[in-house]
């Protein structure tokens, strides 16, 4: 008798409606999508997800712009190459420079008088580069160093002789030292 009088009671206090509807509610939140927009809705969830969503964009735009960077640097350095601008070409590249070539390695004091003797030919033969582009530019950067392979392609003429679509590919690699980017490596190789 008496626990029916609690129960009565409970009914009538409207404790056992509060009481199963509290029940319900933890069972409604314990069902996945329940769960997901409860959390989506918190304050703290927005502002995780508003967090992780700007510095996800943050490091985008910053990988794009350092693509965008090397993409002028490489640009520029084949410009200088072909003015035969070596004191342009010696700001570019790192003291520790080595490029790989078919029968040796040299070092950037190498590679840059043997630029302004390749190019030196080359004016005095009357090869000139009118254009230049890149195809399949890839550049994967991590942090502090990246690795950018293209094929450059130039049309110009030799000796009044013009050429097309002669292309070149290209791998170079580079560090940002004191907040520029640096050429370190570099192998180029002429595509038959």
């Amino acid at each position: 008798m008496k626990e029916s009088i609690t129960t009565d009671r409970a009914l009538s206090s409207g404790l056992w409606e509060e009481k199963n509807k509290s029940y319900a509610v933890c069972d409604e939140l314990y069902k996945p999508k329940k769960v997901l927009l409860y959390l989506i809705n918190s304050a703290t969830m927005k502002l995780f997800f508003v967090t992780i969503f700007t510095l996800f964009f943050t490091l985008s735009s910053s990988a794009q712009k350092d693509e965008d960077l090397l993409r002028k640097l490489e640009h520029d350095w084949l410009i200088a190459e072909f003015k035969n601008d070596t004191a342009f070409i010696s700001k570019l590249i790192d003291e520790s420079f080595i490029a790989i070539e078919t029968a040796k390695v040299s070092t950037k004091k190498e590679e840059l008088d043997g630029v302004y003797q390749n190019i030196s030919e080359r004016i005095k033969n009357g090869h000139v580069v009118d254009s230049l582009y890149f195809e399949d530019f890839h550049a994967i950067i991590y942090n502090n160093s990246a690795v950018v392979t293209f094929i450059a392609v130039t049309k110009g003429s030799i000796k009044k002789v013009p050429f097309t679509n002669r292309r070149t590919r290209i791998y170079d690699v580079w560090i940002r030292k004191n907040g520029k980017w640096k050429a370190v490596s570099s192998q180029v190789t002429p595509i038959r």
